[in-house]
């Protein structure tokens, strides 16, 4: 990513007695996005993609054991309760499910997540429409970072 935005890796979070992590969550002037990684073994030969249509996720046609998306949303949405109880301010955190290597169809227009392999991230983070306050940013960047903090000393702890 540019200079203009930070990647926190690993954010320990807790809910409850249960403590998660969320893989990327990437701050910066187009938002906030939350990114669930997914490395899976991709067949043999050139033909292999992956397919979202707005709704669900399909692998070479057909749904996976385990929906990402469910995933993906639920990291977005802990990352934004975390902000709002943090910082008293609503942040637009995005969903992000990215397969490693594998081809991606294109997203839907107004698809609530996105769906990406590596390359196309950087490109879709830059060109979102949103705006980040710099302020904001750098607000939101080092609340995650002590949250995650916290959550990580509570877990060893345990």
């Amino acid at each position: 990513m540019p200079h203009k935005y930070q990647v926190i890796h690993d954010l320990v979070c807790k809910d409850g007695e249960r403590t998660f992590n969320i893989d990327h969550v990437v701050v910066g002037p187009t938002g906030v996005f939350s990114i669930e990684t997914k490395y899976w073994k991709k067949p043999a030969g050139p033909d292999h993609r992956i397919y979202y249509d707005g709704r669900r996720i399909l692998v070479d046609g057909h749904a996976p054991d385990k929906d990402p998306l469910i995933e993906a949303v639920a990291g977005a949405r802990s990352v934004q309760a975390i902000l709002e109880i943090r910082t008293g301010k609503r942040f637009d955190v995005k969903p992000v499910v990215v397969f490693l290597g594998w081809y991606t169809t294109r997203n839907p227009k107004d698809a609530p997540a996105w769906v990406l392999n590596e390359q196309a991230v950087p490109v879709f983070i830059k060109n979102d429409f949103r705006e980040l306050s710099q302020d904001d940013a750098l607000l939101a960047i080092a609340q995650l970072k002590q949250y995650s903090a916290e959550c990580g000393k509570e877990a060893g702890n345990a």
